[in-house]
């Protein structure tokens, strides 16, 4: 049986922390992130993360719109339970 081959890797234009992306949110919402914890990542998966070994690959095809531009269409803030 021939391997399969690798799935192909689809990725926006932006490469952002979740930092950026908090400070992101935090201004559409009209307010200031309170403050930030950095906190050590612990087993595999978030090390992967932290290590950056989830990003795509250098064959990956960019595309899409800024997460910017994305947030900038979304109500300030979402509606609570």
């Amino acid at each position: 049986m021939a391997p399969r081959p690798r799935p192909l890797d689809l990725t926006g234009p932006d490469l952002l922390t979740t930092e950026q992306i908090a400070a992101l949110v935090a201004g559409h919402q009209g307010r200031a992130i309170r403050r930030w914890l950095d906190v050590p990542a612990f087993g595999g998966t978030l090390k992967a993360f932290a290590a950056g070994g989830v990003l795509p690959g250098p064959e990956a095809k960019t595309g899409g719109e800024h997460f910017s531009e994305w947030l900038a269409r979304q109500p300030p803030r979402l509606p609570r339970r």
